[in-house]
């Protein structure tokens, strides 16, 4: 049957049904939460389990004219002969029923959307009949009240099966019945995916959703020249010119996370400027994108570009317009006739205006307006069908949608109900008890902000197991050092405050920085911070380009720092620690680092505004009190922080958390030895992914932070060095079996943080008035559960290292081990909340039965319930005695309607019942009676079963609240595991290294002072190879070479080479053996003796800082800077091929004068590789440098040198550097190396 293509509305008419609508479809009943796959009731579309691919919609009938151009108006005719004709009640009752309807062709009216639908009619039930539309979809229908045409003609081919729909077409006149009711819930309950909505707004949501819809008499079919018909229901098929030809488009897209791009502008911007507001991918030339723009500039005024106020009604460009917030005209909502539920999402949204809200209708998360566009360019999700953009997503699919977002760079407000229905009733009952007016919506609140650097949800952390840290940094001026080193030219003091909000753990502190930001390049590149806080003025020049350089893409959050005092006072009346109070082991609640911060002088200042910022912003999300309650703070490695004993008692405790001395690495040195990532981004080719064997996450993030931070104390790398000894040889069957346990207790260091951070306040989705419809008990009942199964895994794995311990010669491994030492004494308490349920029951039914005698409350209504149990029993006796004479073996209890006893009597004893008992019912040969005494004793069971229930609900948080008492106690014993866990991986990675040849426990000789005169540091080693080599496979093999510095031999070697010839490598295998050294691994090598390096210092490869404004030859030479004014004798330095980025003689004239300061000033040991070879003629009776070069084998027939690398480190120096023979390998035409090789 042909159908007219009918025209779009003019510009500002509604044909489309809105989301503001007033009379949207109800949300579902919230009396009775369904489960968390459950979609919609009734009302509701059926959606593709999200396993399956989603269904594709190529409808382009009528009913999607949406996105269809505009057609020229048709004549009245064309009309008629486009729609059937419109049937009165007496054709109807006139054409055939029942099963005479079967197999033929009909078209049904449908109200809501205006318009005539086609299908045949599959089946009859006797009332119903079964028809499936042309479209795919198939509905229950009662003919016999519906207005429907037959009409001729076969059925079609099946298209491809559409996006489902709801059944919205009768939301106001159809009867359901209750088989309906239960086939469309089930449906519901099978599809958890996205491609459909939640609710509408403008809803009365005081209503509770009927399952049975109310029934008017059909409505006369209205004309439809000029109207676009709605389809069924809103389905999620982004509108697209791609769509209006009739391709297939995919209901939901599913595109990896990507950065804030033009998603962030779409959240943050105007949505009524088209100029400056990106579409979402793949709508840039649709006509339902210019319909959406053209709508919000007629309907939002208050978004114009010459228009747009925040809050404070400042416009863009005054020094105080505050971005975040938007200032909509009070007026604006009565001249627009907003309706109350878009009236609290605007109110929402213009306090939030630069972040995506998530806001809750029923069970689905909503997004509207320019919400809606990033909703579809990010999440891939679907437009709702209507005039203004709007998509969503059932709770279910909450974690991975709001993680998706978050981790594409956004600001994510997730609004939540607070109110069900019945409360919303209540309230409104005494609001009117006072006069006040109805309110027709439930109350929300905003619960969370969600940002990439404040992700602390497991699930969304699950694929994620590296700390994400947020880093509030701050800048002042160098302070003047009285008798001290002057601050260098150019150079700052920088403060950082960072924190892993999933973990709790906190770095703080301060250091003067050189004009390159030597020390902040090596912190961004030790921490990949995933969020930043900066001064609302951000950081100076310096600071700022390498910020931009090493984290642009990282989400920046400018912000108000307080001054040190203000930032006391509000840490001192905060009151994060007064709930904690003291703990279990008697600690007090703040941690002494802060408490010695907050008492130190104002030379800590910069540190306590650092921290003060870093709250500030964790306030904004709220995050702060769940974060304080579990953090760990310690000094930064490097910070200039007091030493133990000072001048004051404030300076002592401010030195507490102290880490262990290290050797300073800087940005360059982990970039350039590729320490924690390889030239493809992972830990590939890294020395992380070389050495990393943990089992554990803690296990996993700690190691990296041994090789940020390697040791630079000689007994503390001997007593790590001691325990991966025993590891490899002692105890390797034990700590196998201990390492199959630590596999099994997950990141139970974050698991931990999380049940003490909700111990201080419950927030986000977890707070108590946050309406859901999952089962958020059973999800903290679970959590709560596997945290202590994995505290019994570590036990067992602990017991059983315990057991070995007469083997154990490491005073270090005895420690972890060790009840009472390193290893806290955990067993006591743990065994104590283990006892007091039945885990395993709780673990199956949600919710926790504690162990009869571990909670009087609950014991007291137990005993009183079997009181009351024990009366009712004998009270059934005295009933039979009162009236023995027939078979009273028959009386007995019965439950009726809400009453749980009632007293059943056989028919013939009746006569001897007393009058005063009531008779409820009756059923063939009995009745059942209910007695004064038995009302009293049901009455009084049913309020011991409410105390009951009360108790229990209370029993879970008890326990929790003791857990929390504990938090010392379990942080303690998840570090120890830690350790183990990271010792563990050395172990195992030095004995899968062997494999591929000899490794060997580094020898370290104990320095002398940084005088030349004095003990010299040394390094020396036989047969070393690149670390890689322990991973065999694609990496291949590695000749190795025997390399020394200082000592016998000169502390440094100049090392030059034929190019491709191994000199870049043999640099970086030396710097990555003393990494690896002194984080107390195995190096491959047949031995090495070494002094410890306080500080590593690399210059390799050439690049330039384009968003820093500096060539490459600038960088070579800054990043060469910061090793002289920064290296001692103890240092190591390695130099590639420095000068090579300006003309020949400048570059060698630079190179001899560093070479020549830091082997003969400074003294330290280094490697310097160079093609300059007038270097070598200048050294070649140096003592303090070492010429050598990497061995190759020149066959000079032919044209062109042919070259063959040896790899092996030789004395003397190479003659020449043998370019042509790269350019061969490189591919270059031999027409062009034979002419130019006169010039070689």
């Amino acid at each position: 049957m042909m159908t007219k293509a009918k025209q779009p509305p003019a510009s500002g008419q509604k044909s489309i049904k809105s989301f503001f609508s007033k009379n949207p479809r109800p949300p579902p009943s919230q009396a009775a939460p369904p489960s968390q796959d459950t979609k919609h009731t009734s009302a509701g579309p059926k959606q593709a389990p999200e396993k399956q691919e989603p269904p594709v919609n190529t409808r382009t009938s009528p009913r999607k004219k949406a996105s269809t151009p505009a057609q020229p108006a048709a004549p009245a005719a064309a009309d008629e002969a486009a729609a059937p004709a419109k049937t009165t009640a007496a054709e109807v009752a006139a054409e055939p029923d029942g099963c005479q309807l079967v197999c033929k062709r009909v078209s049904v009216y449908w109200p809501d959307d205006d318009d005539w639908y086609q299908g045949t009619v599959k089946g009859f039930n006797g009332s119903k009949h079964r028809i499936a539309y042309d479209d795919g979809e198939q509905e229950t229908v009662d003919l016999s009240v519906e207005k429907y045409k037959i009409i001729s003609g076969t059925e079609p081919e099946p298209e491809p099966k559409p996006e489902q729909r709801s059944a919205k077409r009768r939301a106001a006149h159809v009867i359901f019945s209750d088989d309906d009711d239960e086939e469309m819930s089930k449906e519901a309950d099978e599809s958890p995916g996205d491609s459909a909505s939640g609710s509408d707004f403008g809803q009365d949501e005081e209503k509770e959703p009927a399952k049975k819809k109310a029934k008017t008499a059909p409505t006369p079919a209205k004309a439809t020249t000029n109207k676009t018909p709605a389809s069924k229901t809103p389905a999620r098929t982004a509108p697209s010119s791609a769509q209006s030809m009739g391709k297939k488009t995919p209901a939901t897209k599913t595109p990896s996370a990507k950065p804030a791009g033009s998603s962030a502008k779409l959240a943050a911007m105007p949505a009524a400027i088209a100029s400056s507001t990106p579409a979402p991918k793949g709508m840039e030339a649709s006509d339902d994108w210019q319909r959406y723009t053209q709508r919000a500039a007629q309907r939002f005024p208050f978004l114009a570009a010459d228009r747009v106020m925040d809050a404070n009604r400042r416009r863009p460009g005054h020094p105080d317009w505050d971005p975040r917030t938007l200032h909509i005209p009070p007026t604006w909502f009565k001249d627009a006739k907003v309706s109350e539920g878009q009236r609290q999402w605007w109110q929402f949204k213009a306090q939030h205006f630069d972040s995506v809200m998530l806001f809750k209708m029923g069970k689905f998360y909503e997004m509207f307006e320019m919400d809606a566009h990033v909703g579809s360019d990010v999440l891939g999700l679907s437009y709702m069908r209507g005039e203004q953009p709007h998509c969503g997503f059932p709770e279910a699919n909450y974690q991975a949608h709001a993680e998706r977002l978050a981790r594409a760079g956004l600001r994510v407000v997730v609004i939540e109900q607070t109110e069900t229905p019945d409360q919303l009733k209540l309230r409104n009952e005494e609001r009117r008890a006072r006069g006040q007016t109805k309110v027709n919506v439930v109350n929300r609140e905003l619960v969370a902000v969600l940002t990439q650097g404040t992700l602390s949800d497991p699930d969304m952390l699950r694929s994620h197991p590296d700390a994400s840290y947020l880093l509030a940094l701050l800048e002042t001026p160098a302070p003047e050092h009285d008798g001290g080193p002057q601050p260098e030219a150019g150079g700052t003091l920088l403060a950082a405050c960072a924190v892993d909000v999933a973990s709790g753990h906190m770095l703080i502190g301060q250091w003067c920085d050189d004009p390159m930001r030597t020390r902040l390049r090596a912190l961004l590149a030790a921490l990949h911070p995933a969020e930043l806080v900066l001064p609302k003025a951000g950081l100076d020049g310096a600071s700022g380009k390498v910020l931009k350089a090493a984290a642009g893409s990282v989400r920046t959050n400018h912000l108000d720092f307080e001054d040190a005092a203000a930032g006391r006072q509000g840490l001192a009346d905060s009151a994060y620690f007064d709930e904690q109070g003291t703990s279990a082991e008697g600690k007090a609640g703040m941690p002494p680092l802060l408490q010695g911060l907050m008492e130190a002088g104002d030379s800590h200042d910069p540190s306590l505004r650092a921290l003060a910022g870093c709250l500030a912003y964790l306030r904004s999300v709220l995050l702060d009190r769940p974060v304080m309650a579990m953090c760990r703070p310690e000094w930064l490695p490097q910070s200039s922080f007091p030493s133990p004993g000072g001048d004051s008692a404030a300076d002592s405790a401010a030195a507490a958390g102290r880490p262990p001395a290290c050797m300073a690495l800087d940005g360059n040195a982990l970039e350039a030895l590729e320490v924690l990532e390889g030239s493809s981004g992972g830990t590939d080719g890294s020395l992380l992914g070389a050495l990393d064997r943990c089992v554990t996450p803690a296990g996993r993030r700690l190691l990296r932070s041994w090789l940020c931070r390697p040791l630079d104390d000689v007994d503390a790398i001997t007593a790590r060095q001691d325990a991966v000894h025993d590891l490899m040889h002692g105890i390797s069957e034990e700590m196998g079996t201990a390492r199959q346990r630590f596999a099994g207790v997950g990141d139970l260091e974050r698991g931990v943080a999380r049940i003490v951070a909700a111990c201080a306040g419950a927030t986000g989705r977890d707070a108590e008035a946050v309406v859901l419809y999952e089962d958020a008990a059973k999800r903290r009942v679970m959590a709560f559960v596997s945290t202590l199964r994995s505290l019994q895994a570590l036990q067992r794995a602990m017991e059983g290292l315990q057991a070995a311990c007469g083997d154990m010669s490491s005073t270090l491994l005895q420690k972890l081990v060790t009840p009472g030492q390193a290893l806290p004494a955990f067993a006591e308490p743990l065994d104590a909340l283990v006892a007091a349920a039945d885990w395993e029951e709780a673990a199956a039914q949600g919710r926790v039965i504690p162990t009869p005698g571990t909670n009087a409350e609950v014991d007291e209504a137990e005993a009183g319930l079997a009181a009351v149990e024990k009366k009712l029993a004998g009270y059934l006796k005295e009933v039979k005695q009162l009236l023995k004479g027939g078979p009273i073996s028959s009386i007995s209890y019965v439950p009726l309607h809400k009453e749980t006893h009632v007293l059943e009597i056989p028919s013939e004893l009746e006569k001897a019942v007393p009058g005063n008992w009531e008779r409820l019912a009756q059923r063939k040969g009995f009745s059942r009676y209910m007695s004064p005494a038995l009302r009293k004793l049901v009455k009084e069971r049913n309020e011991l079963l409410q105390t009951r229930e009360l108790a229990l609900s209370s029993v879970l948080k008890g326990l929790l609240m003791r857990f929390s008492q504990h938090r010392d106690t379990w942080g303690g014993a998840v570090e120890a595991m830690a350790q183990l866990d990271a010792l563990a991986s050395l172990a195992a990675a030095a004995m899968d290294a062997s494999a591929n040849g000899p490794v060997c426990r580094p020898e370290f000789i104990a320095p002398g002072s940084n005088k030349a005169s004095d003990t010299p540091a040394v390094f020396r080693a036989r047969q070393l190879r690149h670390p890689a080599a322990a991973c065999g496979g694609e990496w291949g093999s590695f000749v190795p070479n025997d390399v020394c510095l200082g000592g016998e031999e000169a502390p440094f070697i100049l090392l030059t080479g034929p190019n491709m010839g191994g000199k870049s490598t043999l640099l970086r295998q030396v710097c990555l053996a003393v990494v690896m050294a002194q984080a107390g691994a195995w190096v491959p090598a047949e031995s090495l003796q070494l002094t410890p390096t306080d500080a590593l210092f690399v210059r390799s490869g050439a690049r330039d800082a384009i968003m820093s404004g500096q060539s490459t030859f600038f960088v070579e030479l800054a990043e060469t800077a910061a090793a002289l004014h920064r290296a001692s004798a103890r240092s190591l330095v390695a130099l590639d091929e420095l000068g090579r980025g300006t003309s020949t003689s400048d570059g060698a004239a630079i190179a001899a004068a560093v070479l020549q300061h830091l082997a003969s000033t400074i003294c330290c040991r280094g490697l310097f590789a160079t093609h300059y070879h007038r270097l070598a003629d200048d050294h070649q009776d140096d003592a303090n440098v070492s010429v050598r070069h990497m061995a190759c084998h020149v066959d000079s027939a032919g044209d062109c040198e042919q070259v063959t690398f040896l790899y092996k480190l030789a004395e003397g120096a190479c003659p020449k550097s043998y370019g042509p023979n790269v350019a061969r390998l490189a591919g270059l035409p031999p027409s062009l190396l034979a002419p130019g090789f006169q010039y070689w």
